[in-house]
């Protein structure tokens, strides 16, 4: 009631509908709902989503989550009348997203390792839901996704933290290389995700991301010292990100060994 349809941006609809149809999955079953409530429900829903629709943002991290929502509803509202339309608009548009908005070397364009991983971790749910009910994805949307996780698998720091680089918080974001491994079968996803306890290490021990400007070495995946205790050296050579998540930090750095972080120059 309290709710009006267009109440605050975009980005915010789109994440209220991805909470309210995540909190009806657990509740629509529920004996002691009020009168007449389930019907006002999803009378709200669906309009809030018809709104989303017709107002998403242009491009970048919002855009994906907004589309992620139209895609939950149109998987979680079949008997609405409107679910076969947004569905097949999430599709066709959350992969036409991720291939502008991922570089051809899988660095997210906004150039901020947090933001990477958040829109990574919203195209593994769109592509966990469409596996789960039989919906074929557009070509290209897992090569978008192959290529993020890419970046995601040598990001991380030992420690399983991410290198802190231009907008955003450093955190660990393992989980998503873990579905990449359920998802896709790369084994060294799993040996990151799980800090080598499980998977197989890569054998390679550095990386090169010359689209998005970034370089990393390590000493190695923890097959003769332990996992943590390894050196990761990232430095950030890229452009200035698209939209408003990018610091002007370039040739930021990263060093990081035996448990800590040793130098970071912001750049």
């Amino acid at each position: 009631d309290s709710v009006p349809v267009d109440f605050l941006p975009a980005d915010v609809a789109g994440r209220r509908v991805q909470n309210w149809l995540s909190a009806w999955h657990y509740f629509e079953d529920a004996s002691q709902l009020p009168a007449g409530f389930r019907g006002r429900f999803l009378s709200s829903v669906e309009l809030q989503v018809e709104w989303l629709a017709k107002h998403l943002t242009a491009a970048r991290n919002h855009r994906t989550l907004e589309l992620l929502a139209l895609f939950m509803a149109g998987v979680a509202l079949p008997q609405s009348p409107q679910a076969a339309r947004w569905l097949e608009f999430a599709r066709e548009e959350i992969a036409r997203n991720l291939a502008s908005d991922f570089r051809s070397d899988g660095v997210h364009c906004e150039q901020s390792t947090d933001y990477h991983h958040i829109v990574l971790r919203n195209a593994l749910i769109v592509r966990r839901l469409a596996q789960m009910n039989n919906i074929e994805m557009p070509a290209g949307f897992d090569d978008s996704l192959r290529s993020a996780l890419e970046f995601a698998l040598w990001i991380h720091r030992p420690d399983g933290l991410i290198a802190s680089l231009s907008d955003g918080d450093t955190a660990s974001f393992l989980p998503l290389l873990s579905e990449g491994f359920e998802i896709f079968g790369d084994r060294r996803y799993l040996w990151a995700a799980t800090q080598g306890r499980e998977g197989t290490a890569p054998v390679e021990t550095q990386a090169s991301f010359p689209d998005g400007g970034y370089y990393i070495w390590r000493s190695g995946w923890g097959e003769s010292e332990r996992y943590e205790d390894e050196r990761f050296l990232g430095f950030d050579c890229g452009p200035l990100g698209d939209g408003n998540h990018v610091h002007r930090d370039l040739r930021s750095c990263e060093l990081y060994g035996f448990g800590r972080r040793l130098i970071v120059d912001p750049g």
